[in-house]
């Protein structure tokens, strides 16, 4: 309650260059500009099957139908060569300089407000003005479309938070440190899919690489390999993916993560079991569904 209602008192204009209609939609023609080229082609195509100059996720049609992506727009924008990881040049960097800045601006704002410290190294999307329209685009553009092609085995995906962490090094923290995370050790998500969208520019961290290893309960013999971040770019890998983030040793690290997931495929399956590769009947009990 407390951040819903700084967020309703923040009064700063955004510097985004977005247009959004009188309902608050974002129109989508204002966003074209700051993809990258094969992200373009793609929002312009699923726009032009939509048929509505707004966004699409705000549309019911988006929810219930995704569109395929046809395979000549979708292979020049993902890498599917990084062994069970997709990676997606998505935003142009100059936007995500923006994004950044509107993010940072109004953290500084929460810092003397709000009794809350954890904001201030992990920030919930919807606490954040005018932000909560890229947590339906991420999710309406990548981790739902994706997810079918990618992760065929689950059903389509339903649900979604977004959220922005921080990293840095504790003697360059201000006085509206923004963090005190220097970095995150193995784990993995409660979700059926992940992505993390990096907003900083490469130079401004050393060190931060996220490092993904073996699928748990898959008993795979997948190799442990570290991603250097590309401001702009998402990273889509399983939930059930063990990963890290090593050390940040100069700079600040921002990101942006969207855990998504399937209610149908959590009705039919434990989520607890599923992570750790048990079959048969659930050991965990109705609490987890």
């Amino acid at each position: 309650m407390e951040l819903e209602q700084h967020a309703n008192a923040y009064r700063a204009p955004s510097p985004l260059p977005l247009e959004f209609d009188a309902d608050g939609d974002l129109v989508a023609s204002s966003l074209l500009p700051h993809l990258t080229p094969p992200a373009a082609a793609i929002l312009a195509y699923l726009q032009a099957q939509y048929k509505s100059p707004k966004l699409f996720s705000s549309l019911p049609a988006a929810l219930s139908h995704p569109i395929p992506i046809p395979n000549h727009l979708l292979l020049p924008f993902v890498d599917m060569d990084t062994d069970g990881l997709f990676i997606m040049d998505t935003f142009t960097p100059p936007f995500m300089d923006a994004v950044l800045s509107h993010v940072q601006s109004y953290r500084r704002y929460l810092a003397g407000r709000t009794s809350t410290s954890n904001v201030l190294r992990t920030l919930d999307i919807r606490h954040v003005p005018g932000f909560t329209w890229i947590n339906d685009f991420l999710f309406q553009f990548i981790s739902r479309p994706l997810t079918v092609l990618l992760f065929p085995k689950v059903p389509p995906l339903d649900w979604f938070q977004g959220y922005i962490i921080s990293y840095n090094t504790s003697e360059a923290i201000p006085a509206e440190a923004t963090s005190t995370r220097t970095s995150l050790p193995e784990h993995t998500d409660d979700s059926e899919t992940t992505i993390n969208l990096c907003l900083s520019p490469a130079t401004a961290f050393d060190g931060g690489e996220l490092v993904v290893g073996e699928t748990r309960g898959v008993g795979g013999e997948e190799e442990e390999c570290g991603f250097e971040l590309k401001q702009g770019a998402v990273i889509m890998h399983a939930g059930r993916r063990v990963h890290s983030v090593s050390e940040v040793t100069g700079g600040e690290r921002h990101v942006l993560i969207q855990w998504a997931r399937s209610k149908a495929f959590r009705r039919e399956n434990c989520p607890c079991c599923f992570l750790s590769g048990r079959e048969g009947e659930c050991i965990c009990g109705p609490k987890w569904f």
